[in-house]
């Protein structure tokens, strides 16, 4: 929940999830309304207490995406790049092999700082937000124009079933919606 009349984007809740970078993430259960194919935006408040991402890591914020034990459900993968940048994994059908990923082209300053990040997915364009405000438009690596309805858990810091690429800090306030929000 935020007080925007309190003049732009303020957190009001009375705490997050503190995650250790190694096995911590929240599971949500499967559930039609989550299977959103278009028109999606994704926020939370985050605070990365990680001094650095390593080589070939990402940190997870949220996502509906599993790949595990030979099994690929892959919807939707919102992340924190080793280059400290935001990055938007969707497939279109479910499978690695569908998958079109936007990468922000400027890096976030986000090492123990509470940001708000945002992304809205419409139509194969993803527009990033920090703090409220436009950050990047990127430009994706594929052409997917919708993202797959799979079955995977939606997750809170890390991919679906513990599946790897966990935050390490705290997350909290996360919201997701069936239109593109506006700033």
């Amino acid at each position: 929940k935020h007080n925007y009349a309190a003049g732009g984007v303020v957190p009001v809740s009375d705490g997050a999830a503190l995650f250790d970078g190694t096995d911590d993430y929240i599971s949500i259960a499967d559930d039609s309304t989550l299977d959103i194919t278009n028109n999606l935006t994704v926020s939370c408040w985050a605070k990365n207490d990680n001094s650095g991402i390593g080589a070939g890591e990402e940190e997870v914020l949220a996502s509906k995406y599993k790949s595990a034990g030979g099994v690929d459900e892959r919807s939707w993968l919102f992340t924190i790049d080793e280059a400290e940048k935001l990055k938007l994994a969707v497939s279109s059908d479910g499978t690695s092999s569908n998958v079109q990923t936007n990468t922000s082209s400027s890096a976030v300053s986000n090492i123990n700082t509470w940001n708000h990040y945002a992304f809205t997915f419409v139509g194969g364009t993803v527009v990033f937000y920090v703090n409220g405000a436009v950050f990047a438009q990127a430009s994706p690596s594929g052409s997917e124009t919708a993202i797959s309805s799979d079955d995977a858990d939606m997750s809170i810091g890390s991919i679906s079933e513990g599946g790897g690429f966990y935050w390490e800090g705290h997350i909290c306030n996360v919201g997701v919606w069936t239109a593109a929000l506006t700033q």
